[in-house]
Order: C-alpha cells, then structure tokens, then sequence
C-alpha cells in the first residue's frame, strides 16, 4: 500500500515538474550578413527547389529495370528445383546478370 502511495507521489510530482519546462528555442535570428549570403548563394546556384537534376536515360533505366523483374521473378522457382535436387545451368548466369543490373541501375541514380 505504502508502495503505491510513493509510485503515485512520484508519478504526480514528475508530472508537475515537465509541466513546467518551458519550450527551447531551436532556431536563432539569422543576421542581416548571413541573410545576404544566402540571397547571394541562392543567386549563383538556384534555390534548393528550383536545381535540376541531370538528365537520366528513361527508357535505359526502365529497359534495365524491367528486366531485372523478369529475371528476378524466376530466381524462386530454380531454387525450389535446387531443393530438389536439380541445379538449372542458367542459374548463375541469371544471378550474375541480376548482380551486374543492380549495380548499374544503382550507378546510374546516384549520379544525380
């Protein structure tokens, strides 16, 4: 009984105790010098909002993803050959061609 009356007590008193804090400031006032230095960066290079991309190839990236689908979708089912005792020669070849359209697709979109 004791026990509980401390739990509460405690509970109650921390309660009132973060009722208090008061919020932080995370962000200051940017000075005028600081203000003008990104008017002036903003200037040279564009907004955030308004910097383009490079150009990516559409038609390669859609080319090379849809056939990394084609070969993917059939990776489970020589696998489930493999449990059984049958290894499909095509096997390796399609992982190594997985392996190496994974790569480019990833080279290509981290070029942006």
């Amino acid at each position: 009984m004791r026990y509980s009356i401390s739990v509460a007590a405690a509970l109650l008193i921390a309660g009132v105790c973060v009722g208090q804090i008061q919020p932080r400031e995370d962000t200051l006032p940017l000075s005028q010098s600081a203000q003008d230095a990104i008017a002036v960066w903003q200037a040279e290079h564009g907004s955030p909002s308004t910097t383009s991309m490079p150009h990516l190839n559409s038609a390669l990236l859609k080319t090379q993803a849809g056939e990394l689908a084609k070969l993917a979708s059939g990776v489970p089912s020589d696998v489930q050959q493999v449990g059984q005792g049958l290894l499909p020669k095509e096997l390796n070849a399609k992982l190594k061609r997985i392996e190496k359209l994974s790569k480019q697709l990833r080279q290509e979109l981290n070029q942006r």
